[in-house]
């Protein structure tokens, strides 16, 4: 891990170039946890106005759509979109989630 007193340490150009891998980096692992995911999966938006869960309708290259519960639909980038982890036996949320657990018991 890099400490704080460390970046300060930085000129600007290594810090823009750090910013740039570091970007590459969690884009990179974005796509890799979304390679498994299809349509009709549960998954959550990582935004204020998206709520709860959403079921995945189709997808394209870098924007999936997707619906709530209400029939709502939203279009969401790859960066905002994170899976829902069920264990499809027991119908748990593995993500340990407890009002997810009441409100979509067996999603």
């Amino acid at each position: 891990m890099i400490k704080y007193s460390d970046l300060q340490d930085l000129c600007l150009s290594d810090l823009q170039r750090l910013k740039g891998q570091v970007n590459a980096l969690i884009q990179g692992k974005q796509i890799i946890a979304l390679k498994n995911v299809g349509v009709g999966d549960k998954v959550r938006v990582n935004h204020k106005r998206a709520k709860g869960l959403y079921t995945i309708v189709g997808k394209n290259r870098k924007t999936y759509t997707l619906y709530n519960e209400d029939g709502e639909r939203l279009r969401a980038s790859i960066g905002l979109i994170e899976p829902v982890k069920q264990d499809w036996e027991t119908g748990d949320d593995l993500n340990d989630h407890p009002w997810l657990k009441e409100k979509y018991p067996a999603a």
